[in-house]
């Protein structure tokens, strides 16, 4: 699988220039130019052009850190433990505490991190794991 246009962005925002990074940007600049300004930057680069699309798109970038992140037999099985885990994440008051912070607290583990990261990204998280499937499954 390819890596995703706002992964490949979030790697340049954090200052990772090399590889495949470099050539993204590369190519995105250059239909930039060949277009003459006639499309804008973030078409070029395969980005989301909306306000809602960036929310979607955040979101699910933060869910696929998540999906990663579970150890599971098959990818239906890892949607299952996802969908248990952003359940858990939302009843347990966990979201409702941090949802005014920028940053999770210190100490947050790297899955409550992501999920705290996909809930402040704006767009409706699915709590079923068909809902989860739907967007992580490897295409």
């Amino acid at each position: 699988m390819t890596e995703e246009p706002l992964s490949i962005v979030a790697r340049a925002a954090a200052g990772d220039f090399e590889g495949p990074v470099k050539g993204y940007l590369q190519g995105g600049f250059r239909r930039f130019l060949e277009a003459g300004g006639a499309l804008p930057l973030e078409r070029c680069l395969r980005l989301p052009t909306t306000p809602k699309r960036l929310q979607k798109a955040r979101r699910d970038y933060w869910l696929r850190i998540a999906w990663d992140g579970i150890e599971a037999s098959t990818d239906w099985a890892r949607s299952v433990e996802l969908a248990r885990r952003v359940q858990e994440f939302r009843t347990l008051g966990i979201w409702q505490r941090w949802r005014e912070h920028s940053e999770p607290p210190g100490g947050a583990s790297e899955l409550r991190a992501a999920l705290f990261y996909a809930f402040k990204a704006g767009a409706k998280v699915p709590e079923t794991a068909q809902g989860l499937d739907s967007i992580l499954r490897p295409k």
